[in-house]
């Protein structure tokens, strides 16, 4: 998963689709803005809601932080 300086990497949250982030087969990329950033994304295959790689970074850390 990854998240360059000018794009934003798309996951779907649904395990099905091809675009899953369980899968990590698939990824939608949309250039790295403050309006992509706060702006909800659908996905294009089956309408569920696209998780970015730094969301999935931030509940990592936040996950880590809750353990400990």
């Amino acid at each position: 998963m990854n998240c360059s300086n000018s794009t934003l990497h798309l996951y779907c949250v649904n395990i099905e689709c091809f675009a899953s982030v369980f899968k990590n087969t698939m990824h939608i990329r949309i250039p790295l803005t403050e309006e992509n950033l706060l702006a909800p994304h659908i996905c294009f295959c089956c309408g569920h809601n696209l998780v970015s790689s730094i969301d999935l970074e931030i509940e990592q850390v936040t996950a880590g932080y809750i353990l400990n």
